[in-house]
């Protein structure tokens, strides 16, 4: 991926980073009015991250797994990320599945407590990524 792609998708996770952090404090009788936005941006915040991972994997001619979860994982094994940030990419795909493909009942407390943490994870895949892009 050319460093002006990775400067394009850094500046989406920004944006939409921005954008949860709008929401970071919300209470329940609030969400009602924002859900879809709050599930739309943790979709794209993994979608990117995704992205991002397997171009960077490509990049290192390490193969590209077909799953989010896979991708993260050979991210950790390629040294991209630690296995914390891993471990949490790979709970956020399993949410992501959820909320795009509406397996089950989206619990609404469940999303509101994930909030902060999907803030600081995509802050941490924010700051992977610029050593990405100096490569």
């Amino acid at each position: 991926m050319s460093p002006e792609v990775y400067r394009r998708k850094q500046a989406l996770l920004c944006k939409y980073l921005e954008r949860l952090s709008r929401h970071e404090y919300l209470d329940p009788a609030g969400y009602d009015a924002v859900r879809y936005e709050v599930e739309r941006l943790l979709v794209l915040l993994l979608e990117i991250s995704a992205d991002m991972m397997a171009h960077e994997l490509k990049r290192l001619n390490i193969e590209v797994p077909e799953t989010y979860r896979g991708i993260f994982t050979e991210a950790a094994k390629a040294k991209l990320m630690d296995d914390e940030l891993a471990e949490s990419l790979r709970k956020a795909s399993g949410q992501r599945n959820i909320l795009t493909h509406l397996y089950e009942d989206i619990d609404d407390n469940m999303i509101l407590s994930t909030i902060p943490h999907a803030l600081s994870t995509y802050k941490e895949v924010l700051d992977a990524s610029e050593e990405w892009a100096k490569e």
